[in-house]
């Protein structure tokens, strides 16, 4: 994931090096030209004078935005909220959601093997997920666990938990071996967990350089125009 930040960083200082300095130079020299500029050069120096008049503005209320919702979703209703939305979205939410279960079964797994009792054990491992989501799904589990039931038989009443994975806990479970059974699970979705990052950096990589470079271009044929504009009245 570092190429795509690296990318949209640098593009982002390209873009704002453009509005901020070299977009200014070209405005005043059309100006002087006199004529009336096409659209996309309007638009762009538009954009150019906004973003120098009121950029520090923008990023005030961007700060005071972020710091908002930082809070919020510090609150335990505002996190829970948060992580629902996380699992839900398209293909981010496969790769978290395979997160969460390889977390849960590596951490359960390792330590039932170390002889540690299963319901400290599941309050350990429902603390590793990092997910509100299934922290609760977990909690809930344990709570019936210490009732007299399966854990294999709690987690398939929570969607969270795919009933392949329910399945293989309960086999564990019968067999008297669902530490290992656990550690089997936790290399599966590892597999699924990496398998779902290249897809999702295969989608995002060219996606941003879509974007970026159709913001470039409109920016540096908005700053041509007008002279291609000159160039054919000159002819």
């Amino acid at each position: 994931m570092a190429y795509p930040i690296l990318l949209c960083t640098f593009g982002a200082a390209a873009v704002t090096f453009l509005l901020m300095f070299a977009v200014p130079v070209l405005a005043r020299t059309f100006q002087e030209m006199g004529g009336t500029l096409p659209l996309p050069t309007r638009m762009l120096i538009g954009v150019s004078e906004g973003v120098r008049e009121h950029g520090l503005i923008g990023l005030a209320v961007l700060a005071v935005v972020f710091f908002v919702a930082y809070r919020l979703v510090n609150t335990d209703a505002g996190r829970l909220w948060y992580d629902r939305v996380r699992l839900r979205l398209p293909i981010l939410g496969r790769v978290v959601s395979r997160l969460c279960i390889s977390r849960f079964a590596r951490t359960l797994g390792t330590l039932l093997d170390s002889g540690v009792r299963i319901l400290p054990a599941l309050s350990i491992a429902r603390d590793s997920t990092g997910n509100r989501v299934f922290a609760v799904a977990i909690e809930k589990a344990a709570e019936g666990v210490r009732q007299g039931s399966r854990l294999g038989d709690e987690l398939r009443a929570h969607r969270e938990f795919p009933p392949t994975v329910a399945d293989m806990i309960a086999v564990g479970e019968e067999s008297g071996n669902l530490g290992k059974t656990l550690l089997r699970v936790a290399e599966r979705f590892e597999r699924d967990l990496d398998n779902a990052v290249r897809v999702l950096v295969s989608l995002v990589e060219p996606l941003l350089l879509i974007v970026m470079g159709s913001i470039v271009l409109f920016i540096v044929l908005a700053m041509l125009l007008p002279v291609f504009t000159m160039n054919a009245l000159v002819q």
